[in-house]
């Protein structure tokens, strides 16, 4: 109950942010341009968040209904989760910050829109990617090694075997 107490407040929080920098940001001035993305892209976007909210609200609201998602996992790597959690917030929060007024839910210039090249900007261009991509990184490891505690060397064989992130074209055969 704790893991799920700390996943909704970390939810709430990051919904927070947004919703924060969200009405910052639609007070800033006028749009110029949101032809970066294109319309499907925005569309795709949108689609993506909702359902990823929607699984999140979902498991905290009815867990039973997400069992069939379940992987097993220790404590302590629980607690990773949670900790990478609070570090996934506080980057949010800064990137946020950061970008102030600038920032949007897609990808649209302002009258008066600066460039920002501070906060996290300083070391990486998109930070927020970054974020996602490097708590992705260290959440497949861990999936990994839990999956081989469960499923020995079936499992050592399938991961050696089949890419984490690019696909082939060779499909895994048994």
């Amino acid at each position: 109950m704790i893991f799920r107490g700390s996943l909704a407040a970390e939810f709430i929080l990051l919904t927070l942010i947004r919703v924060y920098y969200a009405r910052k940001a639609g007070k800033a001035g006028e749009k110029v341009s949101v032809d970066g993305e294109g319309k499907l892209g925005a569309a795709l976007l949108r689609l993506c968040n909702s359902l990823a909210a929607i699984a999140t609200l979902m498991y905290l609201v009815a867990p039973q209904r997400m069992r069939w998602s379940a992987l097993p996992m220790p404590v302590w790597l629980r607690w990773i989760g949670v900790v990478a959690g609070l570090v996934t917030v506080a980057l949010f929060l800064w990137v946020h910050h950061t970008l102030g007024e600038n920032w949007s839910t897609s990808v649209e210039t302002k009258e008066g829109h600066k460039l920002i090249t501070g906060g996290p900007y300083r070391w990486v261009r998109h930070p927020m990617y970054t974020t996602i991509f490097v708590w992705s990184l260290i959440q497949t490891r861990l999936e990994d090694r839990r999956l081989i505690v469960l499923f020995g060397d079936e499992a050592r064989r399938y991961v050696a075997a089949v890419p984490g992130y690019v696909p082939r074209w060779a499909v895994y055969e048994r």
